[in-house]
């Protein structure tokens, strides 16, 4: 049974994802993730009335051993309501329960969309943050602007042609473990 306070957070997301959103000016900086072997990046959204929400945000993040593998997440409060994952074509998941009710593959292969309307029931019924369900991205998404700017396009995100423009750097020309520095 769904409670009434999981039905407003889901109502939230719903209208994050309907309103026009923004990022914060400027590039974010790549880093050392706190998970060995990655670098991480994370991105201010700005709502609709042009406020930054604490735990809004893009958050990518990337192998240093194969930059082409990476991932976005959009968080709200927190709460992973929205991925795009880019991985080789021969990396396989099951998809989730409710993969053949929504029309999804019962095994995805290669990069792949987490959608929130494919996973709002699950939102409903276990929490926010959990997405199970994997949806096939276009074969010629495989690089990080063009998933920056499918995933702004599925959640109605304004990007300006620099932002569009986002990309994972050299990992050798990073001043840190692994990199010039």
């Amino acid at each position: 049974m769904t409670t009434a306070a999981r039905m407003a957070e889901v109502n939230e997301v719903d209208r994050f994802m309907r309103d026009q959103k923004s990022l914060n000016e400027g590039l974010p900086p790549w880093r050392e993730s706190h998970i060995t072997g990655r670098i991480t990046a994370e991105w201010p959204i700005i709502d609709s009335e042009g406020v930054l929400r604490e735990g809004t945000r893009l958050v990518f993040v990337c192998k240093t051993e194969d930059v082409n593998r990476l991932s976005i997440s959009v968080l709200l409060r927190g709460n992973r309501v929205y991925g795009v994952d880019l991985v080789p074509s021969h990396e396989c998941k099951l998809n989730g329960p409710r993969a053949e009710r929504l029309g999804l593959p019962a095994r995805v292969c290669g990069s792949h969309f987490h959608e929130w309307a494919d996973n709002r029931d699950m939102a409903l019924a276990s929490g926010l943050g959990h997405m199970p369900h994997r949806r096939p991205t276009p074969a010629l998404l495989t690089r990080l602007p063009h998933a920056l700017l499918a995933l702004a396009q599925a959640i109605n995100l304004t990007l300006t042609p620099e932002q569009a423009s986002f990309d994972v750097p050299p990992i050798r020309g990073l001043p840190f473990k692994g990199g010039a520095g």
